[in-house]
């Protein structure tokens, strides 16, 4: 589902005209980060919470309210830019990606996103980069049904692999941004 999560926030952001990447998983910030970055990866502090199953569907038992961090990146454009001015445009970008995890969830038949918590980042956590970007995390909690289904089988191996060789490769999520795995 974060893939999923991940491709709807890109989506809807730019088409409202941000700027933004949009990655899944640990911010490993390479050299100068984008101007507008956002992250999203499971809460592995506070987890998930389970409640009752919406609607009257014999197949629904539970609702799973996935766990996520997400952390906000951004900048002001102007060279010289206070600190102040950062936080600005977090905070921008902030109210957006609330807008566009809701209407995602909405548009997905999920329900409503639970916003936890969220504060601005310290420059300790910034690090070099305090200077010239601004960023926020904040704990959602995404609903999901936990539906009755049979097992497909599919994580059964179907061969043996004794042996493979590898080579490293650059992988991108956003057509921008570039990893080798």
């Amino acid at each position: 589902m974060i893939f999923a999560i991940r491709n709807g926030l890109l989506g809807l952001l730019s088409s409202w005209g941000y700027p933004v990447s949009v990655q899944c998983g640990v911010d490993r910030p390479s050299g100068q980060r984008k101007r507008h970055h956002v992250v999203i990866d499971f809460d592995d502090s506070s987890g998930d919470s389970f409640g009752p199953a919406p609607g009257g569907s014999a197949s629904r038992v539970l609702t799973c309210n996935v766990g996520y961090v997400v952390q906000i990146f951004a900048s002001d454009y102007r060279a010289g830019a206070m600190r102040w001015e950062h936080q600005a445009e977090v905070g921008k970008l902030r109210d957006a990606v609330i807008v566009a995890l809701r209407d995602w969830a909405l548009a997905q038949r999920a329900g409503n996103v639970t916003l936890l918590s969220g504060r601005m980042m310290t420059p300790e956590e910034l690090g070099q980069e305090a200077p010239t970007v601004a960023g926020y995390v904040m704990q959602v909690r995404v609903p999901r049904s936990v539906d009755r289904r049979d097992y497909d089988g599919s994580g059964v191996p179907t061969a043996e692999v004794f042996g493979a060789s590898t080579t490293r490769t650059n992988v991108s999520l956003d057509g921008d941004t570039y990893q080798e795995i």
